[in-house]
This record gives structure tokens, C-alpha cells and sequence, in this order.
């Protein structure tokens, strides 16, 4: 199943990958060194930008979460019924509602002409008619189809939860759910899902616009501590794309107690309204990175820290440099999915890294510069998407 994504007034949708033959693990700042020939990735570009909608609905399933708008009249805000399940909420078109900020911003639901507030709430009215708004953000941390940062970190934390539990049904999920791990499709419940543990970190980039989150997290398996990467995709407040990356021992450098250490570095913190960057500043990044590799890393600052499943090849330039040609790197590669979290300003580029690993990078972009990359890759011979 394929997931769209709007750019400007067209929309791509990301395809297949060329299966390309696997390579030995080595750290991703020496490949230019390890691949003096090109080692690119067909796989077609779906680029992300301002214009894509999502639209909530349904009812959460147990430890779920729910956001309606629906009917004409005055909004209302009520505790869902279902079993851990997130405040739902009604928007008519001149009514108001709130639902609970997962960080630090209070939502507010608007219909046109509503007035601000509704319960949970305490920060400006909503611009958009029948949608959810985030008044600890600028542009509302709402997707112009009414996903919103909370409803993202519900569904992250549900997912943590239902591993953690071994029970999918604490997850909702839509019927036609796509789960891939490590680049394989298998069934939601299978796999690390049966044998995973709690979550001792996690780190998260939220784009409500694709209505997708992408985190980066350690979780124990028995006695042993793993990286593990998730996507998850939303439509109408259920889970259809569930991607995720378990790094075990072998399948590249990895250290978890570093990934989890390096809490204390701020990623999440919504920005000053100055220091956002927009998505096509973002896109850029992730471009030139990738497709310039070794040479796009460009508007690194000084102060920037590099994890590639948690282990530390150096700085965030050694082994690379920022190149002005336009010229395809020498191991070019072309991401198949942006996402970026506007208000906290993270861009995630998802690849087949080299033809041999299931890869997303995360950049930490402040100021027009990038203070953090991360990288999280596991063996495959393809992405699975």
C-alpha cells in the first residue's frame, strides 16, 4: 500500500526499490572511502511539502485515541469511552473544542467564526474551519486535515505500550494496515512485536501535515537493550503504515546506552517562531545530503553531534564536506519519503542506504543550521515500501 504525499499543487506517490547487493557494515562517514564507484537507489522521490491533508475520524479501539469534527452547531469536547483512549472531540461550524497538548501547547478545535477555548483548553481560537489547532505552536501543530501533535504522540505511545504488552489490540489500526520490519511485510503482532520489552528512551519528529511520526528509541529484547525505529502513519486516527527498524546485534554498529544518554540533547522543544526552519529549507538538507553523498553536508554548525544507532563515528563533518556541485555524490542515493516536524524543526529522509540497509536519518535544523543528525539502518536488501 502506498501513502501519497502532496507537493505543491501535484502529488507523488513513493514506489518500490531496486534491490542492490548488501555491504559489510561500515560506518556511514566512510563509505565515500569504502564506494569510490556509485552505488545509487532507484527508488522514485516522494517528496513532502505544505499542501497535504489528512482527515481524522473513528472511534479509538482500546488504549486508542479518536478526534471527530462533524455536524453544524456549537463544538463540544467529551472523555472517550474506550479504555485508555484519548479525549475525542466535535467541531461544528461555529463551536470550539480543546484536546490535551503532549507538549506544552494547549489545542484548540475551531469551526468558522468560533470563539477560542473549549475544555483543555486556554490558548488562541483556531484559524481553519472544523479543525484541530495546537496554540503552543505557530502554525497550530495541525495538519490542514486536523491531525495535531497530541493525536501523534497518543498513537506513539499506544504503539510502545501494545509491544510492550504483546498486544496489538491496544494499538488501533485500520483494516488495511501495512506493518513491514526490517524491509519485510509481515503481520502486526509478529516478529519483534512478540518479544519486545518496554521503552527506555524515545525521541520523536511529528509531522501532522503527512500525519506521520518517525522516533528513534531503545527498547529491551529479554535482557539485551536495542535501537529501534518506527514510522507510523495515520488516516482518519488509525494507524495504516507501521514501519519499523529493529537493530540487532550484526546488523550495524550500534549503541544503545549512547542513544539513550543523548536525551539531554534537545530535539523536541517547539522552536521560536525565528528559529523554524520552513520545509523546503528542510527538504534541501536532506537532499543534497543524500544525493551529494559524501559531499552535502552543508549548514552543519559546529555544535553538531552524529549517532548512527547510537554509535558515535566522530562529528557530524568528519569523513564528509559540503560540496558546491550539483554533480550526483559518489554514493548518491535519492530518499523515497520526507517528513518534517515544522514546529521542531526535524527533517527525516528515509533510504535504502548503499543497497544494503533500511535507513532513516533525522536532522535537528535550528537557526538555518543542523545541530544533530541520527542515523537508524538495520541489514536489508530492500525498504519494504
Amino acid at each position: 500500500m502506498n501513502k501519497t504525499r502532496r507537493v505543491g499543487a501535484g502529488i507523488e506517490v513513493h514506489g518500490s526499490s531496486r534491490t542492490l547487493l548488501p555491504l559489510a557494515p561500515i560506518p556511514l562517514l566512510v563509505f565515500a572511502l569504502a564506494l569510490p564507484t556509485a552505488c545509487s537507489s532507484s527508488n522514485s522521490t516522494s517528496g513532502r511539502g505544505a499542501g497535504g491533508t489528512t482527515a481524522l475520524g473513528g472511534a479509538a479501539g482500546a488504549g486508542g485515541v479518536a478526534v471527530s469534527t462533524a455536524g453544524s452547531g456549537g463544538g463540544s469536547i467529551t472523555p472517550s469511552g474506550t479504555s485508555g483512549g484519548a479525549p475525542s472531540a466535535s467541531v461544528g461550524s461555529g463551536g470550539s473544542a480543546g484536546v490535551p497538548s503532549s507538549s506544552g501547547g494547549a489545542p484548540v478545535g475551531s469551526g468558522s467564526g468560533g470563539a477560542s477555548g473549549g475544555a483543555n483548553s486556554g490558548g488562541a481560537s483556531g484559524a481553519a474551519t472544523g479543525s484541530l489547532r495546537d496554540a503552543g505552536s505557530s502554525d497550530g501543530a495541525t495538519g490542514s486535515g486536523g491531525c495535531t501533535r497530541a493525536l501523534l504522540v497518543q498513537l506513539r505511545d499506544s504503539y510502545f505500550t501494545a509491544i510492550a504488552a504483546h498486544d496489538p489490540s491496544r494499538l488501533p489500526t485500520a483494516s488495511s494496515i501495512k506493518f513491514t520490519e526490517n524491509g519485510k511485510t509481515t503481520s502486526v503482532g509478529d516478529g519483534f512485536w512478540k518479544i519486545a520489552g518496554a521503552a527506555k528512551f524515545k525521541r520523536s519528529a511529528l509531522d501532522t501535515v503527512a500525519c506521520d511520526s518517525v522516533t528513534e528509541a531503545v527498547v529491551t529484547e529479554g535482557s539485551t537493550d536495542i535501537v529501534l525505529g518506527v514510522r507510523i502513519g495515520v488516516v482518519a486516527g488509525k494507524v495504516t503504515e507501521l514501519e519499523t527498524i529493529v537493530v540487532r546485534q550484526g546488523d550495524y554498529f550500534s549503541n544503545p546506552s549512547a542513544l539513550a544518554a543523548s536525551a539531554s540533547d534537545d530535539w523536541e522543544t517547539v522552536l521560536a517562531a525565528d528559529q523554524r526552519p520552513t520545509s523546503d529549507v528542510l527538504q534541501e538538507i536532506v537532499e543534497k545530503y543524500f544525493k551529494q553523498f559524501p559531499g552535502g553536508a552543508c549548514n552543519f554548525a559546529s555544535d553538531c553531534k552524529r549517532l548512527e544507532n547510537g554509535f558515535s563515528p566522530g562529528g557530524c563533518t568528519a569523513g564528509l564536506s559540503c560540496s558546491t556541485s550539483t554533480s550526483p555524490g559518489s554514493s548518491s542515493m535519492t530518499p523515497r519519503l520526507y517528513l518534517y516536524d515544522l514546529d521542531a524543526g526535524i527533517a527525516v529522509g528515509f533510504v535504502l542506504f548503499a543497497g544494503a540497509y533500511t535507513d532513516f536519518h533525522m536532522f535537528k535544523v535550528r537557526g538555518g543550521q543542523v545541530h544533530g543528525v541520527h542515523a537508524t539502518l538495520a541489514k536489508a536488501s530492500s525498504t519494504g515500501w
